[in-house]
């Protein structure tokens, strides 16, 4: 059966992510149809630009009250661009990924519904839906995007800093053995009566995440991982996650001082425990001006974030570099719990 490529869709980000504990692209597609019997099919195209993660379902009785008559058993196939079937999916808790469907919060309510999870390399695909059964109705076909499936960052396998990827902004942080960072010493900053340790990026493409693992044995204080968004009233606002000495991280909006130091913490969200290793980025959308906070744990193929809207902002950075830092109250050594292969 040739498929058709109703209309395509540049995926580019995270574009209207909600608040939720785990966040999706609200609708980053969707196509209804009705679909006649004897191979009558709902199609949609779509190509992405990087690495992705999508979702994508195939409603029927679930939307019945909105579209009258509807087919109650929906067939779902994602094609790549020549037409070979990447994945397929007839009832939706049959799916092996029913776990994490159902954690997306976007799990079909009617169990003869379909859905599917696929990371897709950058390319172009389509999406068919039918009936199993050969019967005549309508049908919705809706795809989400669960961000991007990999993204660019320092493992710090080398036995100094690059200094092509890294300012020492305070302190003198090393890495120890290839696996993680540490502070020899600390910058004591009078303003805020603490110390420091931090290193920024010298790229500041938002596509930079940073990966952290657990390292037993060392010296361990709270760590942070910022990007600022823009300024407010001449006072930068700022993406942070802070991971806590108890392991507990937290997604933030904080305002940065002069000593580059939060000032104010206006927003603040546990978003995951790091147990061994995980995986953090932000994702900013400067069109609906969102940032997502994003989360995976290391082992796991969940994706967690949160988004938050900066669009009260009086001046918005295009660009903004990774600064990884470590403060506390006393001068002795710091860990900066960095480390992880890729996904």
């Amino acid at each position: 059966m040739k498929k058709k490529l109703l209309f395509l869709v540049i995926i580019s980000g995270f574009l209207g992510l909600n608040s939720a504990a785990f966040s999706m692209q609200v609708a980053s597609q969707f196509t209804k149809a009705y679909v006649v019997p004897s191979g009558g099919s709902v199609n949609m195209g779509f190509v992405l630009t990087h690495p992705e993660k999508v979702l994508v379902r195939a409603l029927g009785p679930s939307v019945q009250s909105a579209f009258g008559q509807v087919i109650g058993d929906p067939l779902l196939r994602i094609y790549d661009i020549n037409l070979n079937v990447i994945s397929e999916n007839d009832n939706w808790k049959d799916n092996p990924a029913k776990g994490e469907i159902e954690q997306t919060g976007l799990a079909p309510s009617n169990d003869y519904e379909s859905a599917v999870i696929v990371e897709l390399d950058p390319g172009l695909y389509s999406v068919e839906a039918v009936s199993a059964r050969g019967e005549a109705g309508n049908l919705l076909v809706e795809l989400y995007s669960l961000g991007q499936a990999s993204a660019v960052y320092d493992d710090f396998t080398l036995s100094v800093l690059d200094a092509e990827k890294w300012n020492i902004t305070a302190g003198n942080p090393v890495t120890v053995d290839g696996q993680y960072l540490q502070c020899v010493t600390s910058t004591y900053v009078e303003s805020g009566r603490t110390y420091l340790c931090s290193i920024s990026s010298t790229s500041s493409d938002y596509e930079w995440g940073v990966a952290l693992q657990e390292t037993p044995g060392v010296t361990e204080s709270p760590l942070f991982v910022r990007r600022c968004l823009g300024r407010k009233e001449g006072v930068k606002v700022c993406a942070e996650f802070e991971v806590m000495s108890n392991r507990n991280v937290y997604a933030r909006i904080v305002q940065e001082g002069a000593d580059g130091l939060p000032q104010a913490v206006t927003f603040s969200e546990k978003i995951g425990t790091l147990s061994t290793g995980a995986f953090v980025s932000f994702a900013v959308d400067m069109v609906s001006r969102t940032v997502s906070f994003v989360f995976s744990s290391q082992g796991t193929d969940t994706i967690i974030t949160v988004a938050r809207s900066f669009g009260d902002l009086e001046e918005v950075f295009s660009q903004s570099p990774l600064v990884i830092y470590s403060t506390g109250t006393s001068p002795s050594k710091r860990s900066f719990l960095v480390d992880y292969v890729e996904n």
